[in-house]
């Protein structure tokens, strides 16, 4: 039944098609009965939005473990007026979370950060569900970009950064193109024996004023170490910019200080997906440091991941780090050893 309901949708024969939907459904397939509340819930197969017939069909889905019932049902209870809608919403949300549904961990983090159905503010809580997401392999691009999205802006209103103005494209052209010329010359002055930090300074900071990346990480630097101009409000601040930017340099840096607590809450989530960040950018270091975190922190090890990061190649990746990684590596298949004769 639910096979030849699928043949009659693809022939654009609605009518049949919930006829063969409706009988699968009542038989008992999980699949039909998904569909059929999808249908219900998004008026499709010429149906009337129905909340409480796309409840009806989700649950008997959800009840047989189906995920994505439980997401739908969770929304009826959200948007369609039924009893203990709120509570019910949470529920099933968070019964499809913890069994591995991405756009249910997203909706947590919302309804924890005082949005969506009768959302209750725990930060906390909104940032494990943020992380959960992440770290969850199903999550789809349109929500990892809505998470970015609104993560991106809490950051920026943390740290009182104000977004670039909308430029035209050849205005873009322009100032990028003025932006890497000081970046160039900032680094010029930092090179040989006459190093001018003075320049360097006076450089970077004109180019991070048109938010080049690695200027305004390099920047952040001077603001961390050179002591004419030291502030570490602004360093991080630059840090931020840079890592949204895409600069794995500050990505590192910024994790570090998030796990460090240098001049931030200590906050291992953001430094975990900090420090993730710049590995996946082929950042060496970054690579590195993340296996050592899921050997050596009790919070977060995971032999595998560790093994995983510290075999990946970066990019420009030094000797030191090479040595350092190979050894890691070794340290990992003692560990596995070790927990093998458990």
């Amino acid at each position: 039944m639910y096979e030849q309901s699928l043949r009659y949708e693809k022939n654009f024969d609605t009518k049949n098609a919930f006829k063969s939907l409706e009988k699968a459904a009542k038989l008992g397939h999980p699949e039909a009965q998904y569909k059929l509340g999808f249908a219900y819930e998004n008026s499709r197969l010429g149906l009337k939005q129905d909340y409480k017939q796309a409840a009806k069909y989700y649950r008997m889905s959800a009840e047989q473990g189906n995920l994505d019932a439980m997401f739908g049902l969770a929304k009826c209870y959200c948007f369609g007026n039924q009893p203990d809608g709120a509570q019910e919403s949470l529920r099933w949300f968070t019964k499809a979370a913890n069994a591995g549904h991405a756009s249910s961990r997203v909706e947590l983090f919302f309804y924890y950060m005082g949005m969506g159905c009768g959302g209750h503010p725990n930060y906390d809580s909104a940032e494990y569900w943020m992380e959960a997401a992440y770290s969850c392999g199903t999550l789809s691009e349109g929500d990892r970009k809505l998470l970015e999205g609104y993560e991106k802006k809490a950051d920026m209103r943390l740290f009182s950064i104000n977004e670039p103005p909308k430029w035209s494209d050849a205005e873009k052209q322009q100032r990028a193109k003025r932006a890497q010329e000081l970046y160039e010359k900032g680094l010029s002055s930092s090179r040989g024996k006459d190093r001018d930090t003075a320049a360097m300074f006076r450089y970077y900071t004109e180019a991070a004023e048109l938010n080049h990346g690695e200027a305004q990480n390099n920047l952040a630097i001077l603001y961390n170490t050179w002591s004419p101009v030291k502030d570490s409000a602004k360093a991080i601040r630059l840090h931020v910019q840079s890592a949204y930017n895409g600069v794995p340099e500050a990505m590192y840096n910024l994790a570090i200080i998030y796990m460090n607590g240098r001049g931030v809450p200590v906050n291992k989530r953001k430094a975990l997906r900090w420090m993730t960040r710049a590995a996946e950018k082929k950042f060496g270091l970054a690579q590195y440091r993340l296996a050592y975190w899921y050997l050596n922190r009790k919070e977060m090890q995971d032999l595998d991941k560790a093994q995983y990061w510290a075999s990946q190649r970066g990019i420009m990746e030094g000797a030191k780090v090479r040595q350092d990684k190979a050894d890691l590596l070794e340290s990992i298949a003692a560990a596995r050893e070790k927990a093998d004769k458990r």
